[in-house]
């Protein structure tokens, strides 16, 4: 108890019973304070302010940016362009490369849970892709053939670019028949979402198969299959060289 003849700093235990939170007044205060806060919901259980806080929170612009992004659309760009270079590259081998990293991506597309509104123009990319790898070495094997040299048709080279062909054969039957049939809900990656033509795709892998094709019977086959597809623009592929090079190959043939 403090003595009645000190002054407050001479009396240790005045500030200690004076401290404001210790006073009754303001401990009613802090109570009553603390149990507005402690308010119950209507179903009886406690809520924490700060858990009413949060609810009351507004939703950040880049909540919204993020709901629309699309994972297909931005693996589907990104591998167009890429085999768009590819395309345009003059090393045989650097376009089957970076063609066939463009497929991989187009490949990962099958995981998505939006592959059905993919699934045509998906399609079609890949069949565009293996044209490109298929026909990486067919530049060297031509010329080979244009020297007489028919044994590079059994090459591993030649073996491996028909197999290529082949595949992308597939993929762009399969893909102007989905847009044949119109059965395909098709998404739209480029502007004007219209659905590509890929009869010219598909004629340029049957007419090089074709001329890597060392059966004449099947050989016509393919270049009948191509001339169906392309019809006039199978002009585009420079018919000239390639039927002296059909001509060649078969004077070769007639020699042995």
């Amino acid at each position: 108890m403090p003595h009645p003849h000190y002054s407050p700093s001479e009396n240790p235990g005045v500030g200690l019973h004076a401290h404001p939170l210790s006073s009754p007044m303001t401990g009613r205060r802090q109570s009553a304070g603390f149990e507005r806060e402690l308010q119950l919901e209507p179903d009886g259980e406690y809520t924490h302010p700060t858990d009413r806080t949060r609810a009351s929170s507004p939703t950040y612009p880049h909540v919204d940016a993020l709901a629309s992004f699309s994972r297909p659309r931005e693996l589907f760009t990104i591998a167009s362009e890429v085999l768009g270079v590819a395309e345009r590259l003059s090393d045989g081998a650097q376009r089957a490369y970076w063609a066939g990293w463009a497929d991989s991506v187009f490949t990962q597309m099958k995981m998505e849970a939006e592959l059905d509104a993919w699934r045509a123009p998906l399609t079609a990319a890949r069949g565009r892709a293996w044209l490109v790898i298929g026909s990486a070495p067919v530049e060297e094997i031509e010329k080979a053939l244009e020297r007489g040299e028919e044994g590079v048709l059994g090459s591993k080279e030649a073996e491996e670019a028909r197999e290529g062909l082949t595949v992308a054969v597939g993929f762009l039957e399969r893909a102007k028949g989905a847009a044949g049939r119109g059965t395909e809900q098709q998404a739209e990656p480029r502007e004007g979402g219209e659905a590509e033509d890929v009869s010219p795709l598909l004629a340029e892998a049957l007419f090089t198969l074709a001329n890597l094709t060392a059966d004449e019977n099947k050989r016509e086959e393919l270049y009948s299959r191509a001339q169906a597809e392309g019809g006039d623009r199978l002009a585009l592929l420079d018919l000239g060289e390639d039927v002296n090079l059909e001509e060649s190959r078969d004077d070769a043939m007639d020699e042995s």
